[in-house]
């Protein structure tokens, strides 16, 4: 399902369910999250490319055929974006949002580089886990459902 990027701001989180598509088994509903930016999607992906990247956001809209927005209205989403762009490379590692508050960033799951990116945009740690933490954050704002 082609990504419906109106209204979208910068640094909105999109959830997604991947079924399985690259192998993901993480808990709960929601097994990817992503930020968007203007002149893409930043994730982390664990197949094939192994790092956090930022991805085209037609060939991302493809991949996917379940996606949530959600925002943080009190952010500056340029700042988010800037924060996550400056993670692009990072490389992947799978329970790097678990260990998150022991300071070992070297390695970023999806939900680790959101987390991070905001942390260092807004000064507040969220905390997030897994997707459905942020799904459920109620100080996150549901955009667009999909």
């Amino acid at each position: 399902m082609p990504l419906d990027i109106t209204n979208l701001m910068q640094g909105d989180i999109i959830l997604v369910r991947n079924f399985d598509v690259v192998g993901n088994d993480m808990p709960g509903f929601f097994n990817h999250a992503t930020i968007y930016s203007e002149d893409g999607i930043l994730e982390a992906q664990m197949k094939p490319i192994g790092e956090v990247i930022k991805s085209p956001i037609n060939e991302f809209g493809q991949r996917y055929e379940k996606y949530v927005v959600m925002r943080y209205d009190l952010a500056e989403g340029k700042e988010i974006v800037n924060q996550a762009d400056k993670l692009i490379g990072q490389k992947y590692g799978m329970i790097s949002s678990l260990l998150f508050n022991f300071r070992i960033r070297n390695r970023l799951n999806c939900v680790s580089m959101v987390r991070l990116s905001y942390k260092r945009a807004t000064g507040i740690d969220f905390e997030w886990v897994i997707p459905d933490d942020i799904y459920k954050d109620l100080r996150l704002t549901l955009i667009r459902e999909m």
